[in-house]
């Protein structure tokens, strides 16, 4: 079902374009953050994770444009974000509500597919919207989905997830 909806965002979605490179921060304040990627099962916790973590005065959650709710997060994820010291055990799946009743001063997407499918559900909310992978140092931007996914393809995805999140935090810090 996830990947029958990736793909028919992929034909709907791709008029909008996001240029790659470390974009500038919402302007204001930054209090708050959402995360958000598809199922909310393994990159947008882990991410959220890290940022709690990394700036515990910002209030930020993890969210998916195609979750459901209530569900726990990807068992390997549980395992993986352990060796960085996150625990997602207690974490469960929750679908993206309208971003402005979340009252997000930031949202972060794993790739540019999100990104649009975000902005064409929420146009008003689109100056806030960033990529998370934009934070990166180096080409790819995109933070791949590890779902389906070999242990490789997880490390990588992971690895640069903390990458990105450090970078953003660094961000934030020096904006505050």
């Amino acid at each position: 079902m996830l990947n029958a909806l990736l793909a028919r965002w992929r034909q709907k979605h791709r008029t909008i374009a996001f240029p790659a490179g470390e974009p500038a921060l919402p302007a204001g304040p930054i209090r708050s953050v959402a995360v958000l990627c598809a199922g909310n099962l393994c990159r947008s916790p882990f991410a959220a994770a890290l940022l709690a973590r990394a700036r515990p005065e910002l209030a930020v959650g993890s969210f998916g444009l195609a979750a459901a709710l209530g569900h726990p997060a990807d068992p390997r994820a549980i395992a993986l974000a352990a060796e960085w010291g996150c625990d997602l055990s207690v974490h469960r799946t929750r679908p993206l509500g309208d971003p402005d009743a979340l009252g997000a001063d930031l949202v972060l997407a794993m790739d540019a597919l999100q990104g649009r499918a975000f902005v064409r559900r929420w146009p008003a909310a689109a100056p806030r919207l960033r990529l998370l992978g934009d934070f990166l140092s180096a080409r790819p931007f995109a933070i791949v989905d590890p779902w389906s996914q070999g242990d490789p393809v997880w490390r990588t995805t992971y690895a640069r997830i903390e990458a990105a999140v450090a970078r953003l935090a660094q961000r934030l810090e020096d904006a505050a």
